[in-house]
């Protein structure tokens, strides 16, 4: 599977991943309302639908605060194995229906 490799100033922090069918991703963010404050994020969203419902997950590892002079870097890597995720969220959802039974 497609995966980051995740470090914090020469430090791995993790090696995070999704299945085919999941969504991963890494955000680093900062506005001028909190300027002392930059977020870092790991993590993603699995899913699995059918007829009926859709399953879902929100997967996400832990990252420490950064400031200015932290370097983070991350390395696109293809590999069999992850670092299981520190939070995993889980709900459902019912399809809604328009009360049309009729199938094509």
């Amino acid at each position: 599977m497609i995966a980051y490799e995740v470090q914090m100033n020469g430090r791995r922090l993790c090696v995070a991943g999704a299945p085919p069918d999941g969504v991963l991703s890494t955000i680093v963010s900062w506005t001028h309302r909190t300027p002392e404050q930059i977020n870092f994020h790991v993590g993603g969203v699995l899913g699995c639908e059918s007829k009926d419902r859709i399953d879902w997950a929100t997967i996400d590892w832990t990252t420490p605060q950064i400031g200015v002079g932290d370097e983070v870097t991350f390395r696109i890597v293809e590999t069999d194995t992850t670092d299981p995720p520190d939070l995993t969220q889980r709900w459902t959802e019912a399809h809604e229906t328009d009360g049309d039974t009729n199938e094509e």
